[in-house]
């Protein structure tokens, strides 16, 4: 049956609308698919660069580690690395770096002070300027040298923890307050010149005038100590002397064109180390040896002597008997002369006619000061036994013959030197704190970072034998006085220097002008005119 008409316009339609709808389908498809492209392309973009910002993020991170692990290091961790350890307490590099900081300041304010009293005199004066460079410079280099240490800084540090350690197992204790009055009493003279000070602040108004002004420190005897301040005062005191120390050295460095490495705190750090070590020592000094029940000894430290020597001569390889012989023989000559002498001989005319010791004798006998182990101030050093005979003596006593390698001595002592008793006990209170210190130094342990590296050790040997002291009979013989040289002339011997041409004069004065002679033939009547009157004929000159 034969299509109508109508059936092919639907059929047309439905097939054109299905070709749109594949159309639109394909558009749609085509779209998508390319929005899909386009947001994939984004997305890779996307992850891209996040992936770059992560990366850069890494490296910035790692970066910052760095820096601010070696900023850690260098300002945290260096710093408080250990150096040493005394006991539990450690002493880092930035307490290494203050306390030498601080003993450099200690040596510039000693300098500065005896710049500022002996200043006027020239001679003295002179020793004492342009250190301050010198200071600066090595103050400088204190933390930059990174890879070593000053020995001397670390075992002033050691030396001051022992003490501090040990005084506290004693009970000793020094205050702030004290080591300011110490620090103001010490620097005094780096206060002003018109400082003002109440009498309530002062716990001494033995240096006050009436209106509670403090004198002048130049008008004040040198021997008279300014007054103790109190604590206020001492402590703003402090604060002026290390600005004051901090104002010449900083000048002292304007002359160089230098920038001062010590900063003004450094100068009061450096003072109060130093002077609370300084009373720290000396209230250990006062506990171990207490000044209330100390004996004064009256024994001298040295004596000074003069000596008669009767020499004995013995031949090499001498027999006992022999050798009591010989000194036998010039022992009644000794006691001779003990005789004389506590009959009131002259000591000084003996020695010069009997003494056999021609370094003593022609000066009286006089054999010098020597202490009891017979080192003479001359530099001899005297027999034991004639040692222990002096110090038995009393002043103006006069000695049995003492004998020796040399012969018999007669000894008097002249003089006794026995030290004070302020100086005994300064002598006794060093020698007990010397004592003391080594002893703790053995109980508390001391470290070193890193440990010191042991020295090889050194094969033992036999010992060296002791050598025998070499003794002296008296002091070392002076030396001769140079004799005038002799002017052999035509006429005789002359006393003057020798000259080699008549035409030269002698100390700036003309030699008076000789008579001419004639050198062919003997003057007859020349006559010698040496001081000796000797009259023997004189040959004639050639």
């Amino acid at each position: 049956m034969a299509e109508t008409p109508k059936s092919t316009t639907e059929q047309t339609s439905r097939r054109n609308k299905r070709q749109e709808v594949e159309r639109t389908t394909q558009q749609h498809q085509a779209k998508a698919v390319a929005e899909r492209r386009s947001l994939t392309k984004r997305e890779r973009e996307a992850r891209d660069q996040r992936r770059f910002l992560s990366i850069v993020g890494v490296v910035l991170g790692l970066v910052i580690l760095i820096i601010a692990g070696g900023v850690l290091y260098q300002w945290v961790i260096y710093p408080s690395g250990a150096v040493a350890q005394v006991g539990d307490t450690t002493f880092s590099r930035r307490e290494y770096w203050q306390f030498g900081r601080s003993a450099i300041a200690q040596e510039v304010a000693q300098n500065l002070q005896l710049l500022a009293l002996f200043g006027d005199n020239q001679q003295f004066g002179a020793q004492f300027q342009g250190r301050s460079p010198e200071a600066n410079q090595r103050a400088l280099l204190l933390e930059q040298q990174t890879d070593t240490l000053n020995e001397q800084i670390v075992t002033a540090w050691v030396n001051s923890q022992l003490i501090e350690q040990g005084a506290a197992e004693l009970g000793v204790q020094v205050t702030e307050d004290e080591v300011n009055q110490e620090i103001a009493q010490t620097y005094a003279a780096f206060l002003p010149l018109d400082l003002t000070t109440p009498t309530d602040l002062l716990t001494d108004t033995g240096a006050l005038t009436d209106t509670g002004t403090l004198t002048d420190t130049e008008a004040l005897p040198t021997e008279t100590p300014p007054p103790t301040p109190a604590s206020d005062a001492a402590r703003d005191q402090v604060q002026q002397i290390a600005a004051r120390i901090h104002s010449d050295f900083s000048t002292e460095l304007d002359l160089s064109g230098i920038e001062p490495a010590l900063s003004e705190d450094d100068f009061v750090q450096g003072l109060r180390v130093q002077q609370r070590a300084a009373l720290l020592e000396q209230r250990v000094r006062e506990a171990l040896v207490p000044e209330e029940g100390f004996a004064v000894s009256v024994e001298p430290e040295r004596v000074q002597a003069r000596q008669i020597l009767l020499a004995v001569e013995l031949p090499e390889n001498a027999s006992a008997e022999v050798r009591e012989a010989a000194y036998q023989e010039r022992f009644d000559e000794a006691e001779d002369l003990v005789e004389q002498l506590r009959d009131g001989a002259d000591f000084a005319e003996l020695a010069a006619e009997f003494s056999d010791d021609i370094g003593s004798r022609d000066i009286g006998g006089d054999i010098g000061f020597f202490d009891r182990e017979g080192v003479s101030s001359q530099g001899a050093v005297y027999d034991p036994d004639l040692v222990a005979a002096a110090f038995a003596l009393e002043e103006g006593e006069v000695s049995d013959p003492i004998r020796t390698q040399f012969g018999w001595h007669i000894i008097e002592v002249t003089s006794r030197e026995t030290p004070d008793e302020e100086q005994q006990l300064r002598d006794v209170r060093q020698e007990a704190f010397d004592e003391w210190l080594e002893g703790v130094r053995e109980q508390i342990e001391v470290r070193r970072f890193p440990e010191p590296t042991p020295s090889p050790e050194v094969p033992t040997t036999e010992p060296l034998p002791t050598p025998e002291p070499i003794y002296q009979a008296g002091p070392p013989t002076p030396l001769p006085a140079p004799e005038a040289p002799e002017i052999t002339d035509e006429g005789g011997v002359l006393e003057g220097p020798p000259i080699t041409d008549e035409s030269e004069s002698v100390e700036g004065e003309a030699l008076p002008e000789e008579p001419a002679t004639d050198a062919t033939a003997p003057d007859e009547n020349a006559e010698d005119s040496s001081e000796g009157g000797d009259e023997s004929e004189t040959e004639p000159a050639p």
